[in-house]
């Protein structure tokens, strides 16, 4: 078994101020009234953009902003998770390595912007309508970057309010000009890509206002102890890890137009979409758990974290595929009901993938991110390799089944992985413990209570 981190003390440097630990209960419950908006926001959105654009351009929509979401993921090169693991563990100058991350980040996306921009003729198939919309969605791509950076620092800083009001912003906004577009009968293609990938930018203004008014944070000694080496070996280590994750995410959806059919990926989209509402759970789990192992090591709370995680992902996804006749065709559309098995088959695919997403989350968190991208590695390769094979046979149920095997393989190797460099067993991350099931019960009336609280002082 390797060495481990003291539980008491991680990555932080003698003479260094350490950054003081927050809730994580507060933080979870913080982050998931943030992640809960941009799911329901695009769930509300995407009727809309399915009775404006039809099953056809709904996979044009997909396919014009694929590649934008996946040169953001390869443009950001980690720089944000490595600036919550330095910030959280405080051996780090934040001012000095924001600087430098924001620098190389532009750069980075300038470069990949030019590239896209060169390749939306091949991506688009010659057409030329479709061309344009690939390179006006391309221009998104240095913002987006930075946004992600300043999003590494306040997670880094557990400031989960900030974040967490970065995602309302952007997803209302979102939200709110398809809506508008859609009574103004202006809801088409072009304006539908703008919507995508230039209104969520607005998620910037919760930084900005707590950059002018936050209180000043500095938990460094004279002097910088990360240097680039080390910042961005970690970086370039959680980054792999990073792309591999999206592209097992959305690899295919970028090869479903060519192996199958517009109408075949329109499906699959809505699929997705729907699928992925249990994960504003997990992902908000996911990320206190890396901003706290970073800065103290805690196996009960890791255990904990995967257990409610699974238990409540869960219990969403039931509500979802159990509801899907009530909902499904009237909100989508009689041409959507295919969907429906989709839906199941993807909403499977998130849940079984949540405790290894929290094992994952905890890995990068104790310093080891490559045992985390070696897990999304091979799930990617069994998960491309699926889709070529499956895709052209069963079309979008194809893709389906392929990406619930590869989250299987990535969720049960983060496992292994942690249980080999820690005091965890395997059945710990299934295994519901009443302590899980008792807090659960717990905290469901307490978040009533904030949200309606939250929706009083709205009104008020």
């Amino acid at each position: 078994m390797s060495a481990r981190r003291p539980a008491a003390a991680s990555s932080a440097e003698p003479g260094v101020e350490r950054p003081r630990t927050r809730s994580f209960r507060g933080g979870v419950v913080l982050s998931l009234l943030g992640y809960a908006l941009p799911p329901a926001a695009s769930l509300a959105a995407t009727p809309l953009l399915a009775r404006a654009l039809g099953v056809d351009g709904r996979g044009y929509l997909a396919a014009a902003t694929a590649p934008v979401l996946l040169l953001v993921t390869i443009g950001a090169l980690g720089l944000p998770q490595a600036l919550t693991y330095f910030v959280a563990s405080g051996v780090a100058r934040v001012r000095s390595l924001a600087s430098r991350a924001l620098l190389l980040t532009a750069i980075v996306g300038a470069v990949l912007t030019a590239v896209l921009i060169a390749l939306a003729d091949l991506i688009s198939g010659g057409s030329v309508p479709r061309t344009d919309l690939v390179v006006v969605a391309a221009l998104s791509i240095v913002p987006t970057l930075m946004i992600g950076v300043l999003r590494g620092i306040a997670m880094g800083r557990h400031q989960w309010r900030a974040v967490a009001w970065e995602r309302a912003v952007s997803s209302i906004a979102r939200l709110a000009v398809i809506i508008a577009l859609a009574v103004l009968g202006e809801l088409n293609l072009f304006t539908a890509v703008l919507c995508s990938v230039y209104v969520p930018l607005l998620g910037v203004l919760p930084y900005v206002a707590l950059a002018v008014f936050g209180r000043r944070h500095e938990h460094a000694p004279v002097g910088d102890p990360v240097g680039w080496r080390r910042f961005g070996g970690y970086g370039l280590r959680i980054w792999a890890g990073s792309l591999t994750g999206v592209l097992l995410m959305r690899v295919d959806q970028a090869l479903m137009a060519p192996l199958s059919t517009a109408f075949e990926l329109g499906l699959y989209v809505v699929a997705v979409n729907v699928s992925e509402v249990p994960l504003i759970v997990n992902a908000a789990f996911r990320d206190v758990t890396f901003a706290s192992e970073s800065q103290r090591v805690d196996d009960g709370r890791v255990v904990r974290a995967a257990q409610s995680s699974l238990l409540l992902t869960g219990a969403i996804g039931l509500v979802i595929c159990g509801s899907l006749p009530l909902w499904l065709v009237p909100l989508f559309g009689a041409e959507f009901a295919p969907a429906a098995p989709l839906v199941v088959l993807m909403t499977a695919a998130v849940v079984v993938g949540t405790p290894g997403s929290i094992a994952g989350s905890t890995l990068s968190g104790r310093g080891a991110p490559q045992l985390r991208s070696w897990s999304l590695a091979i799930a990617c390769l069994v998960n491309v390799a699926l889709v070529v094979l499956l895709i052209p046979v069963l079309g979008a149920y194809g893709a389906a089944l392929a990406t619930l095997v590869g989250n299987l393989v990535s969720s049960n190797l983060n496992i292994v992985w942690l249980t080999r460099r820690a005091d965890l067993r395997f059945l710990d991350f299934y295994r519901i413990s009443p302590e899980v099931l008792v807090g659960a019960a717990r905290e469901i009336p307490r978040l009533h209570t904030r949200l309606r609280q939250r929706g009083a002082r709205g009104r008020r």
